[in-house]
C-alpha cells in the first residue's frame, strides 16, 4: 500500500468473509482500495441519474468544483468522496440526503 498516495484514497474495504465476494469478486482477506477520482465518478453518475437539476447544472458548468455537498445535515468540506460514493438506492430511499 506504500505505492498509493494517501491523499488520493477515498475508501478502503477489507473483505473478511464470502458475504461480499459477489461485489468485489475476490477471495476473503482481499483489500479493495477506491480512489477519490473513481468515487467522484460514481457519485456524480448516481446524482445525475436521480436529479435532472443536478444533471443540468453539472452539464452547464462542466464540473462540480463550485458545488457544496451536504450529507445528513452536515456540509462536506473536504475528503468527502468516499462518503458520497457510498450513497445508493438503499441509503437514499431510507433518508433524505
Amino acid at each position: 500500500m506504500q505505492k498509493y498516495d494517501a491523499n488520493q484514497i477515498a475508501s478502503v474495504t477489507i473483505v473478511k468473509d464470502s458475504t461480499y465476494l459477489h461485489i468485489y469478486g475476490n477471495t476473503p482477506g482481499s483489500v479493495y482500495i477506491e480512489t477519490k477520482s473513481f468515487s467522484r465518478k460514481r457519485f456524480i453518475n448516481y446524482f445525475r441519474s436521480k436529479s435532472i437539476e443536478f444533471k443540468q447544472l453539472l452539464d452547464s458548468l462542466e464540473n462540480d468544483n463550485s458545488f457544496q455537498y451536504i450529507l445528513n445535515g452536515k456540509v462536506l468540506a473536504k475528503n468527502y468522496e468516499g462518503n458520497l460514493a457510498a450513497i445508493d438506492e438503499k441509503i437514499s430511499n431510507r433518508s433524505s440526503l
